[in-house]
């Protein structure tokens, strides 16, 4: 093989290569921030976990209860509207800010779903559960 021709082929492959890389570059990208997007869920998973075992434990003190009953929605509560009595549990500054820190650090809250449990939620569509559910678990918050 002549030196032009080894030449026209190294410049056909790179035209190929040029021409592919451009007809899958959305793919390419889609691909990039799936990936980034899964490092940040594992991430995140570790905050999501330590969220609903902080607000488990909160339970706990409350009622010896693993997860109270509307215990998301009480704690949301406080949250909301400052310190409040739950059960046995005085519900103070320093769980409120503990509970606002890990939710603002996942972006999101932990509610109870019969089916799947402990349940990360982001936080719009918490706020509009909240709204829409709070009426039922009001009477447990003093």
């Amino acid at each position: 093989m002549s030196l032009l021709t080894s030449v026209g082929t190294i410049a056909l492959r790179a035209g190929s290569l040029k021409a592919w890389l451009h007809r899958y570059a959305p793919v390419l990208q889609a691909l990039t921030e799936l990936r980034d997007s899964i490092a940040m869920i594992e991430k995140m998973e570790g905050r999501v976990r330590e969220l609903a075992e902080y607000m488990s434990e909160l339970s706990e003190e409350a009622y010896e209860a693993v997860w109270m009953d509307g215990l998301e929605f009480a704690l949301w509560y406080a949250v909301e509207n400052g310190p409040k009595k739950y059960g046995r549990l005085e519900i103070v500054e320093e769980h409120i800010n503990t509970l606002k820190r890990l939710s603002d650090s996942v972006g999101g809250w932990v509610y109870f779903d019969d089916k799947s449990e402990e349940t990360f939620i982001c936080i719009e569509n918490w706020l509009a559960r909240y709204n829409e559910n709070f009426e039922g678990y009001g009477n447990r918050i003093s």
